[in-house]
């Protein structure tokens, strides 16, 4: 799968996937290329978009995590939706 946003809440969500059998993050996606520097190193995570239309575009995905902010939660959604890859949003 991929995380989409690497702000405040990407380190919970790493730990997270990390913990869950079968699962894993395979790219992260932020505009912030600090944010995608910092969780991509932390969490050795090599494939790193700047753009989600790319991250959809490159990938092959099972799901997509998305935990950006409330505004860009329906265009993402609807993204993964048109590349048929189930989303999970995050509140």
């Amino acid at each position: 799968g991929a995380l989409i946003g690497c702000g405040f809440f990407a380190v919970n969500q790493m730990h997270a996937w990390r913990d869950i059998a079968g699962a894993s993050i395979v790219a992260i996606c932020d505009r912030d290329p600090q944010r995608l520097e910092v969780v991509g190193d932390q969490f050795g995570i090599e494939r790193r978009y700047a753009d989600a239309a790319a991250l959809f575009a490159g990938e092959s995905l099972d799901f997509a995590d998305i935990a950006t902010t409330a505004p860009s939660h329906r265009p993402l959604v609807e993204m993964a939706a048109r590349h048929g890859v189930p989303a999970i949003c995050q509140k």
